[in-house]
């Protein structure tokens, strides 16, 4: 048995400008998480010479 054969559906949209801003926003965010432990691990952090 199906749920539509009770009326028991959940409607599932998401509109493509959201979808968009969600992309930019994931990809901002990861980038930001990892500058940090990017300069942490840097070769001018641990004091080496150029």
């Amino acid at each position: 048995m199906s749920g539509e054969s009770f009326g028991r559906t959940l409607p599932f949209h998401l509109p493509p400008g959201f979808l968009a801003q969600l992309t930019v926003l994931i990809a901002l965010t990861t980038g930001l998480a990892g500058l940090h432990p990017a300069r942490v691990a840097s070769p001018a952090a641990a004091g080496a010479e150029r």
